[in-house]
This record gives C-alpha cells, sequence and structure tokens, in this order.
C-alpha cells in the first residue's frame, strides 16, 4: 500500500503517517513547544549560599499537550491534555493516499474457466495475490496437433503384400491447436519406426521441411510409422503419428468349380485377423459354389460355422482346404477355403463364425 500524508494539520503538529504491511506509525515531523502527552515541569529555585545547596523551588502547574493520537475512518484524531486533564478527541487531519493507488487488473483477455478454484494440491508458496487471481481464471491450455501426414502416394490405406511405395521427397504438413505461446520453440521432430528424420522445428514450420524417402515394402504383414513430436511450456508433450500397414487380403466369392487354386473374380478386402463381416453371393441363375478364402496363418482362426442371416439357419460348409496363391505383387501366399457342399443358382447372404 502507498504511503498516505495528513492535510489540514494546522495549528497543530505536523505529522507523517507510513502504513507498513503490518502496522501503521505515526511520526512528528514539526514538533510543537509543548511536550506530547504531558505537563511542563515548574522553575528551578535559586541556589543558596555557597556550602550549603538551596531549597527546590515548588512545582509548577501541568502544561498543554497532546495524547491518544488515533484515526477513524479518513480522519485523524488527537485527544489535548489541558492541566493534567485528557480532554475530548479532536480531528486534526485527514488521511489520503500519495502515489499510486492498489493494483488494478490490467489483462483484458477473456477468462476461459469457470472460476472453480485451483487445482488440488497446488503450491501457491511465495506467489502474489495477482498470479493466484491469473491461475484461478485463466488455466493453462495445452496444445496438440490437429493433422499431420507426410504425404506419402497412394495414400493411408493398407496395402497388399508385396506393393510397394515408390521413393519420393514430399513436404511435412500438420496443423496445431491451443495457444501459440505455449510452444516450446524449436522443440518439433520428426521420426521414423524411431529414427529422427528432422529436428529444431516450430509449430508454425508446416510445409517448409520435407523427407526424402526410399522405396517400402512388405511381403508379410508390416507396418512403419512417422511420428510427430513437440514440447509445450506445461504438460506432457503432443505427438501424433501417421502409419502405413501391409495386410493380408481375404477373399469371397461364387465359382462353378469344387476345387480353386486362385481368386480370380472374387471380391476381396483388407482383415487384422479372420473376418466375421457377412458376405452376399449370387449364383445369377447358374449353380455355383460358394467360398471364403482367409490366410492360412497362426493369427487367423478357423470358422466353428456359418449362418444365413435371413433366417439364422445354419449353412453347410467344406473345409478348410489349403492352397497356396500367388498374389498380384508377386508374393506366395498359403491360404485355406470353405465352400458349399451344393451348387446354387440362387442368392444367400453368410455370416461366417469363429
Amino acid at each position: 500500500m502507498a504511503n498516505p500524508e495528513i492535510t489540514n494539520t494546522d495549528p497543530y503538529p505536523q505529522l507523517t503517517l507510513t502504513v507498513s504491511s503490518q502496522y501503521p506509525s505515526i511520526t512528528v515531523t514539526n514538533p510543537p513547544s509543548i511536550v506530547l502527552g504531558s505537563g511542563g515541569g515548574g522553575a528551578q529555585g535559586e541556589q543558596g549560599i555557597p556550602g550549603s545547596p538551596g531549597a527546590r523551588g515548588s512545582t509548577g502547574t501541568t502544561g498543554f499537550g497532546y495524547t491518544g493520537a488515533f484515526i477513524s475512518g479518513f480522519t485523524l484524531y488527537m485527544q489535548p491534555v489541558v492541566e493534567g486533564e485528557i480532554q475530548s478527541a479532536i480531528p486534526i487531519g485527514t488521511v489520503s493516499l500519495v502515489g499510486p493507488g492498489e493494483s488494478v487488473w490490467t489483462n483484458a483477455t477473456l477468462t476461459n474457466t469457470a472460476v472453480g478454484g485451483l487445482a488440488s494440491s497446488a503450491n501457491l508458496v511465495g506467489k502474489k495475490a495477482i498470479e493466484i487471481l491469473e491461475e484461478i481464471l485463466y488455466s493453462y491450455e495445452s496444445v496438440s496437433f490437429s493433422s499431420f501426414s507426410v504425404q506419402l502416394s497412394g495414400g493411408l490405406g493398407p496395402r497388399e503384400l508385396g506393393q510397394t511405395i515408390s521413393g519420393q521427397t514430399q513436404s511435412v504438413i500438420w496443423t496445431t491447436s491451443g495457444p501459440n505461446g505455449n510452444w516450446t520453440g524449436g522443440s518439433l521432430k520428426v521420426y521414423r519406426n524411431g529414427t529422427e528424420l528432422l529436428t529444431g522445428l516450430n509449430y508454425d514450420d508446416s510445409g517448409n521441411y520435407s523427407i526424402t524417402h526410399p522405396s517400402y515394402s512388405y511381403n508379410s504383414p508390416n507396418f512403419f510409422n512417422f511420428v510427430l513430436q513437440g514440447e509445450q511450456s506445461e504438460g506432457s508433450n503432443p505427438q501424433r503419428s501417421e502409419i502405413y500397414y501391409w495386410k493380408y487380403k481375404v477373399y469371397w466369392g461364387p465359382n462353378i468349380a469344387s476345387s480353386i487354386s486362385n481368386f480370380t473374380g472374387f471380391s476381396s478386402d483388407f482383415a487384422d485377423s479372420s473376418p466375421t463381416t457377412a458376405r452376399a453371393f449370387d449364383g445369377a441363375g447358374t449353380a455355383t459354389f460358394f467360398y471364403f478364402v482367409i490366410p492360412n496363418s497362426g493369427s487367423f482362426q478357423e470358422y466353428t460355422s456359418f449362418t444365413n442371416t435371413a433366417n439364422n439357419s445354419t449353412v453347410s460348409m467344406i473345409g478348410p482346404t489349403a492352397v497356396t496363391v500367388i498374389n498380384p505383387y508377386g508374393v506366395s501366399i498359403p491360404y485355406k477355403y470353405y465352400r458349399t457342399p451344393v451348387a446354387s443358382a440362387g442368392s444367400i447372404t453368410i455370416r461366417p463364425n469363429l
């Protein structure tokens, strides 16, 4: 708090009022000719004849003074002493602030949280009241990556075993969210399968840096990922990934033959494990067998039954029968298939079960 001053003190003593963080104090800066709070003494008697001291003079009358200064509101009072008697308090000045008053709020940003207090266990030691208020009204806003792409040709869709992503040079693109000032400058990095490719990037460097890629291809199920990672002034470090997969394919469809060595004319889809998706079959007026084909791999379980989705009845199937097929990318893949025991010219939707 700033020091206040006392005004309108004539003809009383000049006073300075100092207010510390805990206690106020009053100092007389222009003392009067009388003593504060007590009477004056009597005159001393004449000195006696040398050799014997003279008698001390009688005590004089009590003088005038002041005692019991105090503040009420913005008024300073003192209690006069007249002939030794304390009189009623009289106002001798007013208290007013000198210099700037209490700090006022200057942050024009709209608050971003409902007032509910600081997080539990927050340590407030050494913080000023204004800082605590800011923490209550302006909670920290984390940053994050809204999107991230290294833009490899063909996009993120899974690839069939043996399919190749050709070598290329592509810009790294990302978008961010959260207050820009909360990002740590030069903290962004790009990794591929844990290997650092780019470093020292800023949150707004998107599109300004490129990665030169070799050709990518796998003959068995696999993946690799790119990771964009950054740092912020508080909280955990944000990151975002882009993953490219190579997967088995599964097949289904009609065929007039009672055994198959390839999947020509069949429909296909990618699957991470034995699929249980219902598939539609149509003999289109020609007696055909209906086939399900899945990889002959330990990660793919064998089907236990098949269901006609129209009436939930069981559909008989023969199999599994092993077959090895070379896919369109030259990779030899072991498969196993199931088929209906009787050819049909009609249509049906069948759901395989594990």
